[in-house]
């Protein structure tokens, strides 16, 4: 708030740098309005990152991407998330910042090292590095799916000229180490429209093209195409 106070930023600036507006717009979502494309709740952290914070700033903070509700774990420490924080049992949403002075006392660090925890990881840094270029790359939800349908075509997803989502889904949840419940995956669309959830096309952007240098260089390509 003393930041707020002092420079007296606009709201344009506050929704590039305090939402999750640039990762809508990086994926060709702009329309959504930021109560909705930026939880109100689910806000979780990652210890290291509190720790890290204290250490070095005295406050810790919560990381924007972290709070995508299909992010589980922390690109740079490797840690899962917390939703609760694990001294006192209060939900990170209703945590005030100077009890993590004394909650982070009795954290504990523990990486999981499973396969499906890794690709977690980059897929945590794909959602990080969308989040953080998007003002050097204009798209539309057009040409964001015309490149991921492409992208899909080569990974042979596409049957008879139509995507298999239900293969494509699968993959994806195996991808990422999703539950199934009650024979319902986690994760399952059944086509990209403008009105799919943030999450839920970070997941099949992330799946396509794997690093953020191939989804943009796909993007430029589809602009090219739609120009001429």
């Amino acid at each position: 708030m003393s930041f707020i106070r002092e420079h007296n930023p606009s709201l344009a600036t506050l929704a590039d740098t305090t939402t999750l507006l640039p990762l809508a717009k990086s994926l060709g979502l702009s329309w959504s309005p930021c109560t909705v494309i930026t939880p109100s709740d689910s806000w979780r952290i990652c210890r290291q990152c509190i720790a890290t914070d204290l250490e070095n700033i005295g406050v810790g903070y919560i990381r924007r991407h972290h709070l995508l509700s299909s992010i589980k774990v922390c690109d740079l420490h490797g840690l899962s998330l917390d939703e609760i924080c694990p001294t006192c049992n209060i939900h990170i949403k209703n945590h005030l910042n100077s009890s993590f002075h004394e909650c982070a006392k009795l954290f504990i660090f523990k990486n999981n090292e499973s396969k499906s925890q890794f690709k977690n990881i980059e897929y945590s840094k794909f959602v990080r590095e969308l989040l953080l270029h998007s003002k050097s790359h204009t798209t539309s939800f057009s040409q964001v799916k015309y490149a991921i349908d492409n992208q899909l075509l080569k990974l042979g997803y596409v049957l008879g000229g139509n995507i298999h989502w239900k293969n494509l889904c699968t993959d994806v949840n195996s991808c990422l180490g999703e539950f199934t419940h009650k024979n319902k995956f986690d994760f399952s669309i059944s086509q990209l429209h403008p009105t799919t959830s943030l999450g839920s096309v970070a997941k099949i952007a992330f799946f396509a093209f794997r690093t953020t240098d191939a989804y943009w260089q796909s993007i430029r390509g589809t602009i090219d195409n739609f120009n001429h």
